[in-house]
């Protein structure tokens, strides 16, 4: 979100044509676009002993967890980590890997999957 202003957790994204903003994570619900939960990045952690993607992940579905739902994220929050964490309390996940991502299982970059294959 685009900001005109002075606060202290101001994101630069280099990328982006509104280069200063505001950084908010959402989770939204995947039909209608509804958004169930958001969190705005301030610059703090709630467990420092977790990775921050993790953080995110837990932190916004700690409302959906131990119902048998499926995520699916995009692959900048996807580890390993969160996907271990995320089923351990009865959530699925869906998510595509990245190639340079930490604690990645060998099996997932070894495999040749064919087109249509998952």
């Amino acid at each position: 979100m685009k900001l005109r202003g002075r606060l202290s957790y101001v994101q630069c994204n280099r990328s982006k044509r509104a280069r200063f903003g505001i950084k908010f994570y959402k989770i939204c619900e995947s039909s209608s676009g509804y958004c169930l939960s958001f969190k705005i990045y301030i610059g703090n952690v709630t467990d420092p002993n977790l990775p921050a993607s993790t953080n995110v992940v837990l932190s916004l579905c700690e409302p959906l967890l131990d119902k048998g739902h499926t995520l699916f994220i995009d692959n900048r929050y996807s580890s390993p980590d969160s996907f271990r964490r995320l089923t351990d309390r009865q959530t699925n996940v869906i998510s595509t890997v990245r190639q340079n991502r930490e604690n990645k299982p060998e099996d997932i970059s070894k495999t040749k999957l064919k087109f249509g294959e998952h």
